[in-house]
C-alpha cells in the first residue's frame, strides 16, 4: 500500500484551500505546515510557483 505524501507545502495547500478568503496569522500557518522552520518559504513557493493569491498584511 502506498502512503500519501504529506510535506509542509501540501499541508499548507490543503489548509489554504479549506480556508479561502479567511485572514490567517503566522502562528496558524506555522502549525498548518507542521511547525517546520521553513514554513514561510513554503508559503512563498505556493504564491510564486503555483500561483496562489496569498497577500501579506
Amino acid at each position: 500500500m502506498r502512503r500519501e505524501k504529506s510535506g509542509a507545502r501540501e499541508r499548507l495547500r490543503k489548509h489554504f484551500l479549506l480556508n479561502i478568503g479567511r485572514v490567517m496569522d503566522s502562528d496558524e500557518l506555522r502549525a498548518a505546515a507542521g511547525n517546520i522552520s521553513e514554513w514561510a518559504r513554503r508559503v512563498r513557493e505556493l504564491r510564486t510557483e503555483e500561483g496562489f493569491r496569498i497577500f501579506d498584511a
